[in-house]
């Protein structure tokens, strides 16, 4: 989506107002796109800059990503859990945005290398995703915590966008029966 010229200060008030989850997709989305250059400029002042030096290593595919994501999931890594009452049943722990943001994260990204190819990684990819969600609507306890009615229908996920690029995976490697 494009903007023409946004009013900054309206979008500053606009940021004050999102919640947890919605910020750290928000900084998702800003380091995927801001130059590495000018990531100092960022969030040096917040974050020590030699621990998030970059050591020589190779770039880690798609899937093995996906994978550890799915792992840490099940192994309950984002599973963080507090006293719910009648004024907090509608937030979520920290380990429940952590978890909602990356998985926003590597949806987007498995959309982007649909859209390139080869699309048979890419596609295992988008099912262990999906494995979480179905995950989330049958035993959630094991991934997440949520407060009251917990499910996958709190990831949020855009399904047009997802499908699209998970049709795309499967049109490159169904057979035409």
């Amino acid at each position: 989506m494009k903007v023409g010229n946004p009013d900054l200060e309206k979008l500053r008030v606009a940021l004050r107002r999102m919640d947890r989850r919605h910020l750290l997709i928000v900084a998702e989305r800003a380091i995927e796109i801001v130059p590495k250059a000018k990531l100092g400029a960022l969030i040096g002042d917040m974050v020590g800059i030699e621990e998030i030096e970059e050591r020589k290593r190779g770039v880690v595919p798609l899937l093995t990503e996906v994978r550890k994501f799915h792992k840490v999931s099940l192994d309950g890594e984002y599973y963080e859990s507090f006293k719910v009452d009648s004024g907090n049943f509608m937030k979520k722990s920290e380990g429940t945005d952590a978890f909602i943001s990356e998985f926003e994260r590597l949806i987007a990204k498995c959309v982007r290398a649909a859209a390139k190819g080869p699309r048979g990684q890419v596609r295992k990819a988008f099912e262990l995703l999906f494995a979480l969600l179905r995950r989330l609507d049958t035993d959630s306890e094991d991934v997440v915590f949520f407060a009251d009615e917990g499910g996958s229908w709190q990831v949020g996920v855009d399904w047009r966008v997802a499908l699209a690029g998970y049709f795309q995976c499967l049109a490159d490697v169904a057979s035409a029966d």
